[in-house]
């Protein structure tokens, strides 16, 4: 009994897909099945019999490579040491890194790379370039002599000097 109904309820759900003939997904097809066939179902019943009878919309379809990336970023994350407890180490235990950026002149623009002490709140290094590249990280680090227990940390997308 279940199976005929369902039988049924595809029928209006392909009337609602061919109407047009452009692609529909379950958004859609929830807005326009009152109007066309002059029945209501819920989005989760349209999904459902869409999958029961294998007729997936191409319109949203799962990204796979999001997927990858998503992945990809959990397994790579590195541990959080520090947990914003900057200032309970000796001087030279934590090392604060940024890159700002220095507009001058008609659109010109040169990129800062510093290294602070998170303790003493001293500038250790600073170095500057036309570019803000890889090159610019290297060279700031290796201007550094940091201690062999040392930990360098990077706060990706916000300004460490204001």
């Amino acid at each position: 009994m279940k199976e005929r109904q369902d039988e049924i309820d595809f029928e209006y759900i392909k009337k609602v897909m061919d109407y047009k003939g452009f692609r529909k997904g379950t958004r859609t097809i929830y807005m326009m099945l009152p109007d066309i066939c002059g029945v209501h179902f819920g989005r989760n019943k349209i999904l459902r019999l869409m999958r029961k009878y294998n007729c997936i919309c191409a319109i949203r379809r799962e990204r796979t490579e999001l997927k990858t990336n998503r992945e990809n970023l959990k397994s790579n994350r590195k541990p959080n040491l520090l947990k914003r407890r900057f200032r309970l180490a000796r001087p030279g235990e934590i090392l604060l890194t940024d890159v700002s950026y220095l507009k001058y002149g008609l659109n010109r623009t040169e990129y800062l790379s510093c290294v602070k002490d998170a303790v003493s709140g001293r500038v250790v290094s600073h170095i500057t370039s036309s570019g803000n590249d890889l090159n610019l990280a290297m060279d700031t680090v290796d201007t550094l002599d940091p201690a062999e227990d040392a930990i360098f940390h990077s706060r990706s997308g916000f300004p460490l000097f204001k």
